[in-house]
């Protein structure tokens, strides 16, 4: 068979073969890490910037939807180091080797304040916002991508109203 008559051959079944869907996380566990920076965009008498970092584990619930827990913490140097835990529900765009994406995020954050801000040592707060981000698939066991957050400090809105994260993500995938 000529090389032609092959390449001829395989294009016309390509093109009249149904395309595959593209499923994302679809039944995969994904476990992931992140680090980055976290700023309060309102004023603050806390300090404004931060050191992020992020673990956490995401479940696909479907072709399209991925919920996700994750542990937070932002270092604002030598003031205060906030731990926050949340969940997120995130609608995902497979195109094939990469995966746009926004949610949803409800988070618990318990912060605590170094004596000189005379707010007292420990609070907590509730938080809730929204995520954007993008994935590219590196086979199907590895991610890398990048994420926004935006959180609203609900519970400390005078103080820390708007605040604004930036994470460079990996994450490792599991078919569950």
């Amino acid at each position: 068979m000529s090389p032609l008559v092959l390449a001829l051959a395989i294009t016309v079944a390509s093109v009249a073969a149904p395309a595959s869907t593209a499923h994302a996380y679809e039944r995969q566990l994904g476990v992931f890490v992140g680090a980055g920076y976290t700023g309060i965009a309102t004023s603050t008498p806390y300090p404004p910037h931060a050191v992020a970092a992020s673990v956490g584990v995401g479940v696909g619930l479907g072709d399209v939807w991925e919920l996700r827990g994750h542990l937070d913490y932002g270092f604002h140097v030598s003031a205060m180091h906030r731990l926050g835990l949340g969940v997120d529900l995130v609608y995902l765009v497979d195109v094939l080797s990469v995966v746009p994406y926004l949610g949803v995020s409800v988070s618990g954050a318990l912060s605590l304040l170094d004596p000189s801000l005379a707010m007292g040592d420990l609070r907590g707060d509730f938080l809730a916002g929204g995520l954007a981000g993008l994935d590219v698939l590196i086979g199907r066991e590895w991610t890398i991508g990048v994420e926004v957050r935006v959180n609203v400090g609900v519970t400390d809105f005078d103080r820390a109203g708007l605040l604004i994260t930036g994470l460079c993500r990996a994450q490792a995938l599991f078919e569950i």
